[in-house]
């Protein structure tokens, strides 16, 4: 290190000589141009079209190198080129990457371009990108070898031929090298003359590889503008090359750039000019305002303003602290209406305004499409007036006056918006007309045009004959005459009244002669339509046709039902020529022929037939007056005058209550019962009918449905179908009233004894009572109070009064308390894989079984259970046999709640009783007496890119194993790139007892704890990388004190265990923690250490303990503590006895596996006796500060 700063200052020494002698460099002019970009970071004043892009965040790429693309980058604002017309630009450029389908590769080279047109030209054009860009010049640097000449030249084009005016092979620059290239052009419009220049460093050759003069024809001619885009196009075609423009430089004179000897700023970009007045002045106030490419003003700039007519109060200036400079504008001329004013910041940038002095009139309105030159119109007529729109050479917005001449010119719109409007002509008019249309801006300048038409108002005039006078019941002929003004153009007719617009779609067209038929009276209307468009229509009504007959209707069309007389109103009419005649006739018949004479009658008549019993048939003749007659007959009329007959077959006269009595008759007649009825107490019933009997159910309510009936009056009515009625009169029955009995109990099962509350429900009247309790006890209460003792007894109430008695039973238990004895007893149990497990339980009392895995019935594959269901067992036990219950190729574990329910009728309850049920597929036990208890855990994933870290925490100090220890295991964990979803590990406490030492390389008695850690996935953890395990140690255990350093992290890998020496990692008092990385699988692991007994007694020469000396400070050695110890302790311990190092540092071995020769016994401190004493001090004072220092920091944060 030292040797490395001597060099330093050296350099830094030489360095401060060499500048001290060094002359001080200048520093470089500044310069203002028209463009200037050092690279191309920044590209938002740029137009990129076609295949040109931004490259490498600072690269103008014109072209990939790829075949038939092109490209070109333009300004996106034009620069003025000057009053000179002269220009000097300078720029760099890189051509690499050659390729193409034949060689030489390399193609086709770039063009610098200014032309007027647009900022997106030479995006698709072939020749460089520049073919076809009209009113251009352009300065080829072409790669590709052509009819043209070498592909390494460049050369002077115009107007988009890509064939150069002039060019240069260049013999000592290759264009397709791969070094940057610098090109320097340069056009002075003094001597018309442009220069080109080219060179592979910054350095302008003195002179020009190309010089042409374009003799007599300038910049400013050729491209025919003041204004041009700026910019650089590119091509490729069966060649191909990157086309990289690095840098460019560009001003709008003629001063040739050197960045050598300058520095560039780039001029102002934009110019905003303002007009005060803005139009229609021909003097105003014109404020041009200069911003930068950011956007900010810019102050002191020269500015310069022209017009293409009128004068400025001064031509030129700079702007002020704002960005602003005003120039007064005048124009005293009349003959010009509109002047281009235009500001122009020195560099290029510029703005024009185009200043109307004066307003222009809107032009002449389009030609009428409605309507058109010498129309015909029809008077009347509503139609919308259509015109051409006009439009205002300065945009302001027009709006219409529509005029209206028919002998004098009337204004009927005024001042709209749209070219069109609605107007109905003149009803009564039949001359020449027109419309006059004026456009109007808003400076009061109008145009107009007009249309001439002609009106025409006479409607043909309709004669109607052949409408019939007098009734007929035949068709009729209508004859149409049609006369007008001018020749008929159509003529139709339609039923009903129409006008004349319903005839535009609809309607029966008749030619001459006008004639047409009509069958039906209504009404008519009848159209005509001259050759002008006049519509005219007639309507007549025809009355005297009638071709329908009579109509008859029945009020009551016959009765299939047999009546003592049958009656009907019979109505006739005709609604067109009205009736002439009416008459009737009863017959025995249906047929007309029946009828020997007829009885006239009013339509509206009730005709009744009352006599002759049978069946009677109406007829009705009807005439009207053109002669249509008709005959109708009515349906059976069905006459009967007898009453029904009845005889009794049931007739109760004395019932109990709750009796269901019948009453039942048998009733006959000639024409058939309507109805039969009878009457209960008032109420109306229909009976029952069955084969002419009819009947009747009475229920009378019992005595305990509260209410109480005596006595029942009823009487039978019956209606035959012809309405003749018979009825039984009023019979009477007598009822007994019954006594009913009915109790409830508080309690019907329990323990003994059983006091039991008894409640009387009866009912009927009740008297006396009488309880026979089934235990030999009776009571005559009404609601008695018993206890029962053990057993099953049957209590009967009887109830009498003066008409009899009613009795009840009811069942009462009583039993001892139940005692319950459960197998195992201890409500968590542990099987592995492939064991069966019993359960069982037994009761003092017989019961009824149940059991439930999980809240569900268990039953299935691998269960015996032996349940009563009868209370009729005193025990029942369930067997499952684990491997056929949870049938599992890969099972793993499962913890399942199994409870028995308990139930026994003689005390009405149900207990229930269950067990935690852990199964295991375990790897190491050999039978469920090897596990202590489980841990299960779930993990934590923190997913990190595509990796995952999967931890589990298994800290668990609610359970120990046999010998009182809590689980060790602290965490588990493990790196995947796999899906780790659902992932969860087991880890299974065994007893020490069930490991194997033999052969082990360490004692049982070293073991201080023993376990099992697996995978519901064991290939994701397999496949997994650092593997690690956190775990916990007891610092004291039956009075000794750990010794750290023995303690192992022991890995079972068939055939021999690993052995891990873990890194300690902290102490909590009670627990020294440690770890062990990057294991090698998981499977058994046991964790062994030493302890040692440490005397509480021996101190240290200051009085303190040498173990907490030795802990809290990690001082001290066994020389020292051997001189105070007593004789029994002295070489018994090491340092390694105590639950710290006296190091200061921690040992580890992170994923190996330790020697098997851990020296866990005395310690080899015997070899430092021979260090001086003082060196001794002093190295124990320092360590004893440091580890101090340390012990007391790892206890603040604990």
């Amino acid at each position: 290190m030292g040797k490395h700063k001597k060099t330093i200052v050296f350099l830094l020494g030489l360095l401060i000589a060499l500048s001290l002698t060094l002359p001080t460099a200048q520093a470089a002019e500044n310069k203002t141009i028209t463009a200037a970009y050092e690279n191309f970071s920044d590209i938002s004043r740029f137009q990129l079209n076609g295949n040109t892009a931004q490259y490498n965040s600072n690269v103008l790429r014109l072209t990939e190198s790829s075949g038939s693309l092109s490209g070109s980058a333009f300004l996106k604002e034009k620069i003025s080129i000057g009053n000179d017309s002269s220009f000097s630009t300078y720029f760099t450029f890189q051509i690499s990457d050659l390729g193409g389908d034949f060689t030489p590769y390399g193609g086709d080279g770039m063009v610098f371009v200014i032309q007027p047109n647009s900022n997106d030209q030479g995006s698709t054009g072939g020749g460089i990108g520049y073919r076809d860009i009209n009113n251009s010049i352009g300065v080829e640097f072409d790669t590709y070898n052509n009819e043209e000449g070498s592909g390494n030249h460049i050369g002077v084009n115009i107007n988009g031929d890509i064939t150069s005016l002039n060019k240069t092979h260049l013999t000592e620059i290759n264009l397709d090298s791969i070094d940057v290239k610098h090109a320097w052009i340069d056009y002075n419009s003094s001597t018309n003359v442009i220069e080109v220049r080219i060179n592979t460093t910054n350095t302008r050759p003195n002179n020009p590889q190309l010089i042409h003069s374009f003799e007599g024809q300038t910049l400013r001619e050729i491209i025919g503008n003041n204004e041009a885009y700026i910019g650089f196009t590119a091509s490729t075609g069966g060649v191909w090359e990157n086309h990289d423009i690095l840098s460019w430089y560009f001003t709008n004179t003629y001063d040739p750039i050197d960045t050598n000897t300058y520095s560039y700023n780039e001029a102002p970009t934009q110019v905003i000019l303002t007009l005060d007045p803005t139009n229609y002045t021909t003097e105003c106030n014109v404020t041009a305002t200069v911003k930068d490419s950011s956007g900010n003003t810019v102050s002191g700039w020269p500015v310069t303003f022209s017009a293409t007519n009128g004068t400025f109060d001064s031509s030129s200036g700079n702007t002020d602290a704002e960005g602003n400079v005003t120039a007064a504008f005048s124009y005293s001329g009349e003959d010009i209406t509109t002047i281009t004013i235009k500001a122009t910041a020195e560099g290029g940038a510029y703005e024009e305004y185009l200043l109307k002095t004066a307003n222009e009139a809107p032009s002449t309105p389009g030609a009428f499409t409605t309507p058109t030159e010498n129309q015909i119109l029809k008077g009347g007529e509503t139609l919308t007036v259509g015109w051409g729109a006009s439009t205002d050479p300065e945009n302001h917005a027009i709006k219409y006056n529509l005029w209206f001449f028919n002998s004098t010119w009337t204004k009927i719109e005024n001042m709209i918006a749209t070219n069109s409007a609605s107007f109905t002509l003149p009803a009564d008019n039949t001359e020449n007309a027109m419309f006059r249309v004026y456009a109007n801006d808003t400076m009061d300048n109008s145009s107009a045009r007009d249309v001439t038409f002609t009106i025409d108002s006479t409607k043909p005039v309709i004669e109607i004959s052949g409408n019939p006078t007098e009734w007929q019941n035949t068709s009729a002929t209508i004859d149409v005459n049609i006369t007008d003004f001018t020749a008929v153009q159509a003529v139709k007719w339609t039923t009903g009244v129409q006008d004349t617009a319903y005839f535009g779609l609809s309607g029966t067209t008749i030619n001459d002669p006008y004639t047409f038929t009509v069958t039906n009276n209504g009404s008519y209307t009848v159209y005509a339509e001259d050759a002008a468009g006049n519509t005219n229509v007639t309507t007549f009504n025809v009355t005297k046709i009638d071709s329908e007959n009579p109509s008859v209707s029945f009020g009551t069309n016959g009765s299939s039902t047999y009546a003592t007389s049958h009656s009907t109103t019979v109505s006739a009419s005709d609604t067109v020529s009205g009736l002439q005649e009416l008459g009737f006739e009863w017959t025995q018949s249906v047929d007309e022929n029946s009828v020997s004479s007829w009885t006239s009658f009013n339509s509206g008549d009730t005709l009744t037939k009352d006599s002759v019993n049978g069946d009677w048939y109406l007829h009705i003749r009807a005439v009207d007056n053109a002669s249509n007659a008709i005959h109708s007959v009515s349906s059976v009329f069905k006459l009967d005058n007898e009453v029904p007959a009845y005889s009794w077959i049931q007739k109760p006269t004395n019932a109990d209550t709750g009796d269901n009595i019948t009453i039942e008759l048998n009733v006959s007649d000639n024409a058939g019962i309507s109805s039969a009825n009878i009457t209960v107490d008032g109420q109306e019933h229909q009976m029952n009918e069955n084969s002419g009997n009819y009947s009747w159910n009475i229920s009378i309510p019992a005595s305990d449905s509260r209410t109480l009936v005596s006595s029942i009056d009823f009487n039978c009515t019956f209606t035959d179908v012809a309405g003749n009625v018979n009825s039984t009169g009023d019979n009477h029955i007598d009822v007994a009233i019954l006594p009913i009995a009915d109790f409830t109990a508080n309690v019907t099962r329990g323990p003994q004894p059983l006091a039991v509350n008894f409640t009387d429900n009866s009912s009927g009247l009740v008297e006396n009572w009488l309880w026979d309790f089934g235990d030999g006890n009776t009571s005559t209460d009404q609601n008695p109070v018993h206890t029962f003792e053990s057993g099953n007894f049957t209590v009967n109430l009887t109830v009498t009064n003066t008409n009899g008695s009613s009795s009840s039973l009811m069942n009462i238990r009583a039993a001892p308390e139940p005692e319950y004895t459960l197998t195992p007893e201890d409500a968590e149990q542990i099987s592995l894989y492939g064991d069966e497990m019993n359960f069982s339980v037994s009761s003092t009392l017989l019961s009824s079984f149940e059991w439930f895995i999980d809240g569900s019935p268990l039953s299935g594959v691998g269960v015996t259970t032996d349940a009563s269901t009868d209370d009729s067992a005193n025990s029942s036990y369930c067997n499952i046999n684990t491997s056929q219950y949870f049938a599992q190729d890969d099972y793993y574990m499962g913890i399942y709640n199994i409870s028995v329910s308990v139930s026994n009728q003689s005390i009405g309850r149900t207990d229930n009783s269950s067990w935690q049920w852990t199964v295991t597929s375990s790897s190491s036990a050999s039978n469920n007496d090897d596990i202590a208890f489980i841990i299960n855990q779930s993990a934590n994933v923190t997913t990190s890119g595509n990796e995952s870290q999967v931890v589990f925490n298994t800290t668990d100090d609610s359970r120990t194993d046999n010998d009182g220890i809590h689980g060790s295991i602290i965490a588990i964990s493990f790196n995947t790139t796999n899906e780790s979803t659902g992932i969860l590990t087991k880890i299974e406490f065994l007893n020490r007892s069930s490991i194997n030492v033999t052969d082990s390389g360490f004692s049982a008695d070293s073991v201080y704890q023993y376990f099992d850690i697996s995978f519901n996935n064991e290939t994701l953890v397999n496949n997994g990388s650092d593997r690690n395990i956190e775990f916990r140690v007891l610092n004291e255990r039956s009075g000794k004190v750990l010794v750290k350093s023995s303690v192992r992290l022991r890995h079972w890998s068939n055939p021999a265990w690993e052995a891990y020496t873990p890194e300690f990692t902290r102490n909590d008092g009670t627990y020294s923690y440690f770890t062990v990385r990057n294991l090698s699988g998981f499977s058994p692991f046991t964790i062994t250490c030493d302890y040692e007994q440490v005397s509480s007694g021996t101190n240290t020469d200051d009085g303190m303990p040498w173990y907490l000396k030795k802990m809290l400070l990690g001082i001290g050695s066994e020389e020292e503590i051997s001189e105070t110890e007593t004789a029994a302790n002295t070489g018994s311990e090491s340092e390694d006895s105590v639950v710290f190092d006296d190091s200061d540092e921690v040992k580890t071995v992170e994923g190996n596996v330790a020697a098997e020769s851990e020296d866990t016994g005395d310690s080899e401190d015997d070899n430092s006796t021979g260090m001086p004493f003082g060196i001794v001090a002093v190295l124990a004072l320092a360590a004893s500060a440091a580890v101090f220092l340390r012990n007391k920091g790892g206890r603040d944060k604990l």
